[in-house]
């Protein structure tokens, strides 16, 4: 490689176009610096074919000099190749920590779109190879909506997150929109439970279409429900106990999410006209009511891993901060408790620990006397979440007449109120549907709230 160090004119240095680093920062302090001082360090170019000089090293420098008004710069001027000169400007801003996890990403596929192996990379950055995967990984999103994300304020571990999203396009549509945000998380959740709900559905499809046929939704009206097949059903789908010559049928959800299901359907006997419709509204009342209640449980499951993901990435120290609040909230609420022998698996699987060997018992569970000795704040909370009060907090269940079953209606609950402000107060940021189930305008009242208009409009 032939070098030579010369003075070149500023405006005659060009910035490369394939630089890693995107944003060069605030750059009054260093031009001030250039002014007073001069340039100390060199900087690296390569000669351009139309004339000037392309930057390899110095960019910061050498538009630092523009702006201090420097009309001359010391530089070495060096015959590397297009590929020499982005290894080189990836080591360089990988050594000063310059480079966002985006700018990262996009230096690192550059480099292997070269031919530079995962391995070869690894070994001239220091980074490990899962690293470099996983960045790789970032640079296949949007490059538009992961700058925005990293704007938010998303971290590295927010966009590992991702990897367990399988349908590209809600991959995107969780950077474009979500990450780095407070809702990114309840959102990354909800997709995964979506993700799940469609395969086990399919999985479903398979097994009845074999004993039923296929209809589209809005021919259901003109037959008889028989019964539901939601995501949570651990059993096998069977053929339903009715005569072996009727007909069955069934549809499938126009959305996969863990309240979608399939319905089986099979023909109607002969009703009168009024009868047969009084009997659809009731049903697809029922339905509908089924639906919110499902969505409601979701909910209620998603709310309760938000709380736990928050502990497990939140220090015990950062805890101890708020410990005052922890203790006179939380303490005389979990010894007010009862503590079924079922609720002890469910707190175990909370923490990430084993399941109890023996049922019921929380010193069975491995690791939770070490845990409580440990992290004794993480742990009282915990136990908050996983009572009653904590996964159902702003919902009741009410009779009404006419109705097939109780109805999911809003409650203010002054308690649960106080718990997100214990948590707020170590940094817990409220989901948007968090606060649309505090207010009571989630979309699991919508029966509850017709309720109420019917009686207004009665008065």
């Amino acid at each position: 490689m032939k070098i030579n160090i010369q003075l070149i004119r500023t405006e005659d240095l060009y910035p490369h176009p394939d630089n890693p680093r995107k944003d060069l920062g605030d750059l009054k302090e260093l031009a001030a610096s250039i002014k007073a001082n001069g340039v100390l360090q060199n900087l690296t170019v390569v000669p351009r074919e139309e004339g000037g000089y392309t930057v390899v090293i110095g960019h910061r420098r050498r538009a630092a000099a523009l702006e201090a008004g420097i009309k001359e710069l010391p530089c070495t001027v060096t015959d590397m190749d297009h590929k020499e000169q982005l290894r080189t400007m990836l080591m360089e801003n990988m050594q000063r920590t310059d480079l966002s996890v985006s700018e990262q990403a996009q230096g690192f596929q550059m480099m292997m779109d070269l031919g530079v192996s995962i391995k070869d990379l690894a070994k001239d950055t220091g980074f490990s190879q899962s690293t470099i995967r996983q960045r790789i990984k970032i640079a296949a999103l949007n490059k538009v909506s992961v700058a925005h994300a990293v704007e938010r304020g998303a971290q590295i571990s927010d966009f590992l997150k991702l990897d367990k999203i399988e349908d590209p396009l809600v991959k995107d549509e969780l950077v474009e929109k979500y990450i780095g945000t407070p809702d990114f998380n309840n959102k990354l959740n909800t997709a995964l439970e979506e993700q799940k709900a469609r395969k086990v559905l399919l999985e479903y499809e398979e097994e009845i279409k074999s004993w039923a046929t296929k209809i589209d939704r809005h021919m259901a009206s003109k037959l008889a429900y028989v019964k539901a097949y939601y995501p949570r059903d651990k059993e096998k789908p069977q053929r339903p106990p009715i005569g072996e010559q009727a007909p069955l049928y069934y549809t499938m959800p126009d959305s996969y999410n863990t309240w979608s299901s399939i319905m089986i359907y099979t023909e109607k006997a002969a009703k009168s006209e009024a009868i047969e419709k009084e009997a659809e509204k009731k049903e697809a009342l029922r339905i509908r009511m089924d639906e919110l209640d499902e969505m409601a449980k979701a909910f209620f499951k998603r709310r309760t891993k938000l709380f736990a993901d928050f502990l497990m990435e939140t220090p015990e120290a950062e805890l101890e901060k708020n410990k005052s609040s922890i203790y006179s909230f939380v303490l005389p609420t979990v010894l007010g408790t009862y503590f079924s022998g079922s609720d002890a698996p469910i707190l175990a699987e909370l923490m990430g620990l084993p399941e109890p060997k023996s049922y019921g018992d929380l010193t069975s569970i491995e690791g939770f006397t070490d845990k409580c000795a440990s992290e004794p704040l993480k742990t009282l909370l915990y136990v908050y979440i996983n009572s009653a009060r904590a996964r159902q907090g702003y919902v009741i269940y009410e009779w009404h007449n006419g109705y097939p079953r109780s109805v999911i209606t809003h409650m203010p609950d002054k308690s649960m109120d106080a718990f997100y402000k214990v948590l707020e107060g170590c940094g817990y940021q409220m989901s948007t549907e968090e606060a649309e189930v505090q207010s009571g305008m989630h979309q699991i009242f919508a029966v509850s709230r017709e309720i109420e208009e019917k009686k207004e409009e009665a008065k």
